[in-house]
């Protein structure tokens, strides 16, 4: 009977234990998509309402969120009212040279990592497509973001630029000894991708590209 009694009280604890590990994961990770969690909070604030274009390299062609090569790939973005979700309007140019027009939703998640979500495509290989990147740090001028590396294939960082000019501080990089590709965006619309911005659909705040 006292060894019953035992074995009973050992299982009930481990299962109050169990219950209390991951309840507080549970309310960790709630606690960091609140507004609360200050990077995605600040990379909303400082990216809101604006256009960034991406450097078209020869080295680096293939976009990590789209996951092809493309050019003349530039985003509007566009912060929600609760400052822990926002929208991406996204155009590129595709390898056939063809037009894209994406809208993306974006949302915070645990440990200062964002997810991109395809909601409005009208390619059927993007549809429910969800890509992942986290802020590893964010100021007025300089975001830089990673995309984890994939099963295949190697990390990606994202340069996101909105100090004026063009021309990338030489401090606004990845950390040092990184090994992933680097896509660069800054708020100058590169030469030869001066076309006519595609109408952006209603319901997508609009700002006029410079």
């Amino acid at each position: 009977m006292e060894l019953q009694r035992r074995v009973l009280l050992l299982t009930w604890t481990f299962f109050l234990t169990f219950d209390i590990v991951i309840n507080a994961e549970a309310s960790q990770c709630s606690e960091e998509t609140t507004p609360k969690n200050k990077k995605i909070k600040e990379l909303f604030k400082n990216l809101n309402n604006t256009y960034l274009y991406r450097k078209d390299t020869k080295s680096s062609n293939e976009t990590s969120l789209v996951g092809k090569p493309t050019r003349c790939l530039w985003m509007l973005w566009t912060t929600e009212a609760n400052v822990s979700t926002a929208s991406v309007f996204l155009t590129y140019k595709d390898e056939m040279n063809e037009t894209i027009v994406d809208i993306l939703s974006v949302k915070s998640e645990c440990k200062n990592t964002l997810e991109f979500t395809f909601t409005d495509v009208d390619l059927e290989e993007f549809r429910d497509r969800k890509v992942k990147y986290k802020v590893l740090s964010t100021n007025s001028s300089c975001s830089i973001l990673k995309k984890p590396k994939a099963r295949s294939g190697k990390c990606a960082y994202w340069v996101l630029y909105t100090g004026g000019g063009g021309k990338v501080a030489k401090w606004c990089k990845p950390p040092r000894n990184h090994t992933g590709d680097v896509e660069i965006h800054t708020l100058k619309q590169p030469g030869r991708c001066k076309e006519k911005p595609v109408t952006i659909p209603p319901g997508v705040y609009t700002l006029k590209p410079e």
